[in-house]
């Protein structure tokens, strides 16, 4: 199944339909792109820990992962 903002949009409460519309998505996409400069191509190191942990045979530990992937996530952003 492919994605559909307006599949998307009918799983939103009714509350939540009221402000987010399928033009709101579209421009918000658009501003997303523009913000990457459309370069979407990038690697991230979360795959690379999502190896590494299954190979130390620690990835069914919600603590070490978890931990993992939030240092990850943090070193990955701009500051």
């Amino acid at each position: 199944m492919t994605p559909s903002i307006n599949r998307m949009i009918k799983l939103l409460t009714d509350q939540e339909k009221e402000v987010v519309t399928k033009p709101l998505v579209i421009q918000m996409e658009g501003e997303i792109l523009k913000a990457l400069n459309f370069d979407m191509n990038f690697l991230s190191p979360l795959t690379f820990l999502e190896r590494f942990l299954r190979l130390a045979e620690l990835h069914d530990d919600y603590k070490v992962s978890t931990l993992a992937e939030e240092l990850c996530k943090l070193a990955m952003t701009k500051i």
